[in-house]
């Protein structure tokens, strides 16, 4: 329930950026706070999930590296030697976290061109092909 609230106090903003008039959607002048909130929501959804997920996933990683260590000791066994048995928790860890930096690994370019691309000039969209040349 808390879900679908959050989701829509965050998109409830968007009836304020846009105004519908004699059926079509306009979007009004960009001001200050339209890009504060765009901005902000871009961060939130897609900046701050990535990177918490890249430090929940360095925090498992060193739990995963404790228990291995723990156990190891605890079996007598050295690092070169001796026969350890993969449980079924430890693979789907391991499948977890893979899914998870794909993740990462999918979102945060995104975000980064978001941020670097009001930098580039786009020039006149609606120049002929003959005024390009």
């Amino acid at each position: 329930m808390g879900l679908h609230i959050g989701s829509l106090l965050s998109a409830s903003f968007y009836a304020y950026i846009y105004d519908t008039q004699s059926g079509s959607c306009i979007q009004k002048p960009t001001t200050t706070l339209i890009l504060v909130y765009l901005w902000l929501t871009e961060l939130v959804f897609n900046l701050v999930g990535p990177l918490a997920t890249l430090v929940l996933n360095a925090l498992v990683i060193r739990a995963l590296r404790r228990s291995q260590r723990a156990r190891s000791a605890e079996l007598g066994y050295t690092r070169g030697g001796g026969i350890t048995q993969k449980t079924s928790k430890t693979s789907t860890t391991l499948m977890l976290l893979s899914v998870s930096f794909f993740y990462v690994a999918t979102t945060l370019p995104m975000v980064f061109v978001y941020i670097i691309h009001p930098g580039f000039w786009i020039g006149d969209q609606f120049m002929t092909d003959e005024q390009v040349s």
